[in-house]
């Protein structure tokens, strides 16, 4: 499978101009799983969510014509409107392969962003499949609670473990260190995509395969998915779960 770690931050110029940049950097490469960051379009400008809840509805729907187009999944977040005043923080599954849109509404809502106050907490993990492959999705925050990446591995076992992330770089070796943890942990690749830094890769050993080192850098990182059963089946981990510690 063919990865692109995308780290484009768009919060610095205008909404529209960021969905038309972002759309132009998807058709600038060849990948299977184009993977752009948390709140790619936007950042944190809490007053502007209406316009770019907006936006992304009216933008998601051109965007799964240029996943067909070039027969890849594109993976983004953005802010949603939800049912009531508050908003969603979504990472958008839109996959040109199977002509299908899904989404993962952030869990854990963090107070020193002030989520609390705008957004409105998603109430379910969500695993996707590419090619037969679980992959279970997250966005930032999330990345510091590992019962929600063991929900991914007790039935049917997530092989890839996905976040997309605005981790600020004053706390980055948290990003690193959770990284490397959920990976090992789970036996899983660990795919972190992270606004402008340090977006990586992780295989199931605990091995960093790839590291961002430019802002806004796009890296290509190809991974085995024979690796997971073949780790999994040499080092057992996973069977030995204590379920009854785990309710």
């Amino acid at each position: 499978m063919k990865i692109c770690l995308d780290s484009y931050d768009g919060s610095l110029e205008t909404p529209e101009d960021a969905w038309l940049n972002l759309i132009q950097r998807i058709e600038q490469v060849s990948c299977n799983l184009h993977i752009f960051p948390e709140l790619a379009t936007s950042g944190y400008q809490w007053e502007k969510l209406a316009l770019f809840a907006r936006l992304a509805k009216g933008f998601v729907n051109h965007l799964l014509p240029v996943a067909k187009k070039h027969k890849k999944v594109i993976v983004i977040g953005t802010f949603w409107k939800s049912n009531t005043k508050k908003f969603y923080n979504r990472l958008l599954w839109v996959d040109g392969i199977q002509n299908k849109i899904d989404f993962y509404d952030k869990m854990h809502l963090i107070d020193a962003f002030q989520e609390k106050e705008y957004l409105q907490a998603g109430q379910s993990p969500k695993q996707v499949f590419f090619q037969n492959i679980p992959i279970g999705l997250s966005i930032c925050y999330d990345l510091r609670f590992p019962e929600l990446f063991r929900k991914y591995v007790s039935k049917s076992p997530a092989e890839i473990l996905l976040c997309i992330a605005r981790w600020p770089k004053e706390r980055i070796e948290h990003w690193k260190a959770l990284a490397l943890a959920r990976a090992i942990e789970n036996q899983t690749f660990f795919v972190g995509v992270n606004a402008n830094h340090s977006s990586l890769v992780v295989n199931p050993k605990g091995e960093i395969l790839c590291i961002q080192k430019k802002p806004n850098e796009q890296i290509i990182q190809e991974i085995s998915l024979q690796e997971v059963p073949k780790w999994r089946n040499a080092f057992p981990v996973l069977s030995d779960i204590r379920k009854d510690l785990c309710k």
